[in-house]
């Protein structure tokens, strides 16, 4: 009857208040680089299949870049900065590097330089001892703090 439905009300109601407790915020990210060949890929991902989760507030192409990959959809609409805007946004979670190989280590680096998290795309770079001493470092700097 009536309170059977009542009943179904108040907890549809609960369940509901349950979600927004355990709601979290969206990561706000960003991401340096369009040259490598999954940048658009990650772009995608973030942008479209996991837009719940992550908030792209910014991209910064490659020093050499001159518009290459810029016409793509995925990067339709975004906040377009220099490397160095990138390290000076507010309250930023987390960095995607999608530079060239030649690029992602020292990229890569330069973001952890000023305390972000990153994502470095495989394989790491030109160089697997660059990659190894960038990972080597991060951990001891984990540790010294």
């Amino acid at each position: 009857g009536c309170h059977d439905v009542e009943k179904i009300i108040l907890q549809c109601y609960i369940i509901q208040q349950k979600r927004k407790v355990f709601e979290m915020k969206k990561l706000r990210v960003a991401q340096i680089g369009v040259l490598h060949e999954h940048s658009n890929g990650i772009m995608k991902t973030l942008r479209y299949q996991m837009s719940d989760i992550f908030d792209v507030v910014a991209i910064a192409p490659e020093e050499e870049d001159n518009m290459t990959n810029r016409h793509f959809p995925c990067y339709e609409g975004l906040n377009w900065v220099s490397m160095d805007e990138i390290f000076k946004l507010p309250d930023l979670d987390a960095v995607f590097v999608e530079t060239e190989m030649r690029q992602l280590v020292p990229v890569a680096r330069r973001c952890l330089e000023h305390g972000l998290p990153i994502h470095i795309d495989k394989p790491g770079g030109e160089n697997l001892e660059d990659y190894a001493k960038l990972v080597l470092d991060k951990i001891c700097m984990l540790r010294r703090s």
